[in-house]
């Protein structure tokens, strides 16, 4: 109705006002449809989204002697805010609960269901040099052919080789591994599973075998055993526990439902006409060019240039190349959050920027040297500098013209 009835309103008056000036007079005829009033279901011309923003909240590493974790307790709180919110809102249930995280972060849980610690920060420093370790006890080209995804430290197999390296007691204490939207699935619902779309980031899914590479983990002493079953995107998990229930407020059944639990997954799901000949722009903590493909592309050529496959909505891979590292540089000069409608850069957020946008590419080089910086203005005034690229001699500065280019 606020469409379409409006609509005829404004065109009417539109015209309306062209007739009198050419002074010729004449006739307004309307062919209109009911669902201009009440759209039938699936009258999907007629449909409309509207989004509202319920609760927004930081989100970020915690520094815990030396190490970097995600609190994701105070991340699990904040959730259950925002679905108190709507709660307080609103009379009637939602139709459906669902979430999407960042990738290859993960949680080890013991037989009785509990955290063994709390989940490491991708960027912790302690997978340095493990891609290495792990190429001297498995070829590089046949981890790639086995798992199509890109050699990047902060990946879940290096994080996982790390902890055995340093003979962390928790890996062989562990009864289940959970990658952090699976984490709150299980809290929500009870369910242990892993999402087809994150789990296909760790480097040890096999997406030729669609399923765990269990060979690969044997012969790099990981335990399988720990891994859950793959559910797809769209699987209705279960009902919302009860005690969650009570505890935000709701009343009656609200199903949690497997989105595509990687971000950058729903995100290009998201893309409307998305087709063989299209390639899409994600930009968010990372910034990714890639296109949809139904197979993998796991040549020799692709594994020299870095190429990465990982699994999108439907079950066809989504070949990409990330170009550069945002990492939140924004947030670390402290210039993310001053406006409320835009999220501020971080592993949960992903943004585009429209054709209007300034470019600012030219001044983001890409660093080669390390995956995982501690702060990236450090990362990119450094880099810059090594690449005889324009080197910012504020990094306040510049971090403040790259997001006022972008927002």
């Amino acid at each position: 109705h606020g469409v379409l009835a409006k609509g005829y309103f404004l065109v009417a008056r539109e015209a309306f006002r062209v007739m009198k000036e050419q002074g010729v007079g004449g006739s307004l005829v309307f062919v209109a449809s009911k669902n201009a009033m009440a759209a039938s279901k699936n009258a999907s011309a007629y449909w409309r989204f509207d989004l509202r923003e319920l609760h927004r909240f930081p989100n970020g590493p915690v520094s815990v002697m030396g190490r970097q974790h995600w609190d994701v307790l105070r991340l699990w709180q904040e959730i259950k805010e925002g679905v108190a919110r709507y709660a307080r809102q609103h009379d009637a249930p939602p139709a459906g609960i669902g979430i999407d995280t960042w990738a290859v972060d993960f949680a080890l849980l013991d037989g009785a269901g509990e955290m063994l610690g709390n989940p490491y920060h991708y960027r912790d420093r302690r997978t340095e040099g493990m891609p290495e370790q792990v190429d001297g006890l498995v070829p590089r080209r046949r981890l790639y052919e086995q798992t199509g995804i890109q050699r990047l430290p902060i990946n879940t197999l290096y994080q996982l080789v790390s902890m055995r390296q340093a003979g962390d007691p928790r890996l062989d204490a562990a009864e289940i591994f959970l990658l952090i939207p699976d984490l709150f699935h299980y809290w929500m619902t009870g369910r242990i599973v892993a999402e087809y779309t994150n789990a296909t980031t760790t480097q040890f899914y096999d997406p030729g075998a669609r399923g765990w590479a269990a060979d690969l983990l044997k012969d790099l002493e990981l335990p399988a055993r720990i891994l859950p079953p793959v559910i797809s995107p769209g699987t209705i998990l279960a009902e919302l526990l009860p005690e969650v229930s009570k505890e935000v407020g709701l009343d009656g059944d609200v199903p949690v439902i497997a989105t595509a639990t990687h971000d950058t997954a729903s995100a290009v799901a998201a893309v409307p006409g998305l087709d063989a000949s299209s390639a899409y722009i994600s930009s968010g903590t990372w910034s990714l060019v890639g296109v949809e493909t139904e197979q993998p592309v796991l040549s020799e050529r692709a594994c020299e240039l870095n190429f990465t496959n990982e699994g999108g909505v439907g079950g066809g891979p989504s070949g990409s190349s990330r170009t550069w590292p945002g990492c939140g540089c924004c947030r670390s000069a402290g210039v993310g959050g001053r406006r409320k409608a835009r999220p501020t850069p971080g592993p949960s957020s992903s943004r585009r920027p429209s054709k209007q946008r300034r470019c600012v590419a030219w001044s983001i080089p890409t660093p080669r040297s390390s995956s995982i910086p501690a702060t990236c203005p450090a990362r990119f005034g450094s880099t810059a500098g090594a690449a005889d690229s324009p080197n910012p001699k504020a990094t306040e500065r510049w971090c403040a013209a790259v997001w006022k280019a972008w927002r």
